[in-house]
């Protein structure tokens, strides 16, 4: 019977998302995983992978490398007839060639945690599942973006030092709201800051779970993108809940609470509506911003770490199982349009009958923690999971885990 209802389950799922098979317009292999997006400028695509920041034109020839001592995981910015990168040794700006203008020093690094609660011992390890990193928000003659030490504002003339707050180890990209600066931390805090001074203005602390696992330190973190209407912020955490605040104050407007899953992925905001990914919850989720109520659950076959995108009335949305998928915000029909090859070929290897993720057993040599670093990159290697997402001039890129940039026609509006 449950093996019955397994296929009754798979079979759903493949009815209401019906095929629809996009071929990319070019890709290329990088140096290393993309987890930042590709921006798109008038003198070409940008986007960062391993130790290289890449400029594309819109046919897919590479313009430009520029090298740099440290990995790159953010998204690059645009301002002022250049480029800001955020990088392990800080903030970079450069022009749209790659030439250095200045530099900010800082320190960033991969996610620490205590094993115990993880089964693998007692000691800091690094987490397997912390790949994004804090990009940049500009405002006048400011930059600011996080740390592992806090969160930084420089000028943007220089790159000199305005202020430093200890915000913890902040992966997400601070958002500006009229005078507040928020910013969410890996100690399970949102911050409301100065802009002005970086002094710290509120604090909220996201709920801690309840019931059996509860004192598994991996249900907490504010390690998504805050994002706002102008007015409130809104901000999902690992503990699955979603939150709105006053970004003025911070005081709470609403939260909602998914069971036994990290809220996946940073939300957007589309016609009144929040977007945004569930890990081992396996689905799109859609919100009334206004209360908090869900308007939509699209069920998935993996988990979606990628923020989704909009363009006119679709959002498009991608999985750790290597596809993409677009909703209408009209009819509410989703469709697959498009798989990585490995994910054709794998899919079976690392996708259960009923959904989610197939972990492989890792070799018996391997400590614990080495045991799940090698799971989670048998996974994202063996299906070539789709790690960011962004969209310009009728086109979706997609950023993988095995360092391909893939360019992705749409199909225009009529």
């Amino acid at each position: 019977m449950k093996s019955l209802s397994a296929l009754l389950l798979l079979l759903l799922y493949f009815l209401s998302a019906p095929l629809q098979a996009t071929e990319p317009s070019w890709q290329h292999q990088l140096d290393g995983p993309v987890s930042g997006k590709a921006l798109v400028t008038e003198q070409g695509i940008y986007v960062a992978a391993g130790h290289t920041l890449y400029q594309f034109n819109d046919q897919g020839q590479v313009l430009n490398r520029t090298g740099f001592s440290h990995k790159l995981y953010a998204t690059p910015v645009a301002h002022q007839g250049g480029l800001l990168i955020h990088a392990g040794d800080g903030l970079h700006a450069l022009d749209f060639s790659g030439n250095t203008i200045w530099h900010h020093a800082s320190v960033d690094g991969p996610l620490k945690i205590e094993g115990q609660s993880w089964g693998w011992g007692e000691g800091l390890f690094t987490d397997p599942w912390a790949w994004y990193r804090s990009s940049v928000t500009v405002d006048g003659t400011r930059a600011y973006y996080g740390t592992a030490n806090g969160t930084y504002a420089v000028s943007l003339k220089d790159g000199s030092r305005l202020w430093h707050t200890d915000t913890g180890v902040t992966h997400t990209t601070p958002v500006l709201v009229g005078n507040r600066l928020v910013v969410g931390s890996w100690n399970n805090h949102l911050y409301g800051l100065d802009p002005q001074t970086g002094e710290q203005v509120w604090q909220f602390e996201g709920d801690k779970q309840r019931g059996y696992g509860a004192d598994w330190n991996g249900w907490l973190g504010f390690n998504l993108d805050p994002v706002t209407d102008g007015k409130s912020v809104y901000a999902g955490n690992r503990g699955g809940y979603t939150y709105r605040l006053r970004a003025e104050t911070g005081e709470l407007l609403w939260s909602a609470k998914h069971g036994n899953t990290w809220v996946g992925s940073p939300a957007i905001i589309h016609q009144e509506q929040l977007y945004y990914g569930l890990s081992d919850g396996l689905g799109l989720v859609a919100r009334k911003k206004t209360n908090g109520n869900i308007t939509q659950f699209v069920p998935m076959p993996h988990l979606i770490f990628a923020a989704p995108v909009a363009a006119q009335n679709k959002i498009y949305f991608a999985t750790l199982s290597g596809e993409v998928f677009e909703l209408d915000t009209g009819t509410m029909e989703h469709q697959r349009i498009y798989q990585s090859q490995a994910s054709s070929k794998n899919y079976s290897q690392h996708v259960k009958t009923e959904s989610g993720p197939l972990y492989q057993n890792p070799p018996a040599d391997l400590s614990a923690h080495q045991g799940a670093q090698w799971q989670v990159q048998q996974m994202l290697q063996g299906l070539d999971s789709i790690l960011s997402l962004s969209v310009e001039n009728n086109h979706l890129y997609l950023g993988t885990a095995t360092g391909r940039l893939i360019s992705l026609p749409l199909e225009q509006a009529p």
